[in-house]
């Protein structure tokens, strides 16, 4: 019987001390900047260059949304992949650049 109210004893102080996690801050991309560039895969733009008069073209390859967290912070991130190709050059399949926004 001593042993069983020990169990309980040490059972309840232990519950007791325990505390709830504090919810982690939460960090999201600013909404105005969401929906002025989170661009989706698929959306493209061509240029011409009023000096040069080359044609460029860029094309969203793909978006992807994570989160992270932190020890207090859970923090939203985005990654955009854009490429370009030099649509006008004679050497536009060897004239690509990735670009990558985050």
């Amino acid at each position: 019987m001593k042993y069983t109210f020990l169990i309980a004893g040490t059972l309840a102080m232990t519950l007791c001390a325990c505390k709830k996690k504090d919810t982690a801050t939460q960090i999201n991309v600013n909404a105005d900047l969401k929906a002025a560039f989170n661009f989706l895969p698929g959306t493209y733009w061509i240029y011409r260059d009023s000096i040069s008069g080359q044609i460029d073209s860029f094309f969203v390859r793909s978006n992807h949304a994570a989160y992270y967290e932190g020890s207090d912070q859970v923090i939203e991130d985005i990654t955009i992949y854009i490429s370009e190709y030099k649509i006008s050059s004679p050497m536009s399949s060897h004239d690509t650049v990735g670009w990558e926004f985050d």
